[in-house]
C-alpha cells in the first residue's frame, strides 16, 4: 500500500523540450495526497483533504520549452495513489476491525 512517505519521496523524470506537467502544481497536489494518506494512517478524519475521485479529476498545466515532469510517470503514480485512497475509503466505511 502506498504511504505518505512514498508520496513525499517520489521522483519523476523531467522534460525540457517536450510536454511535461508543471512541477510546482504536481508537487503541491502530491503534498495534499501525502497529508491525506497520513491522516488515514493517524486516524485523523479532519486531515483528509482528498477523495480518490479527486485524483483523476486533477488537471495540471502542461509545460513546453521549460522543465516539467514526465507525464506518464506522474499519471502512473497518481493511479497508484487513487488505488490506495479507494482502499482506505472502503476500509473507513467498514469501520474499525471487529466492530
Amino acid at each position: 500500500m502506498l504511504t505518505a512517505d512514498d508520496v513525499i519521496s517520489a521522483r519523476f523524470a523531467t522534460t525540457r523540450f517536450g510536454p511535461g506537467y508543471d512541477m510546482d502544481a504536481v508537487d503541491d497536489f502530491l503534498d495534499r495526497v501525502a497529508r491525506t494518506l497520513r491522516a488515514y494512517a493517524e486516524h485523523d478524519g479532519d486531515g483528509i483533504e482528498l477523495l480518490a475521485a479527486d485524483i483523476p479529476a486533477q488537471r495540471f498545466s502542461v509545460t513546453t520549452f521549460r522543465e516539467g515532469y514526465a507525464q506518464l510517470e506522474v499519471d502512473d503514480f497518481l493511479d497508484r495513489a487513487e488505488t490506495a485512497l479507494r482502499a482506505l475509503e472502503a476500509a473507513a466505511l467498514r469501520g474499525p476491525a471487529g466492530a
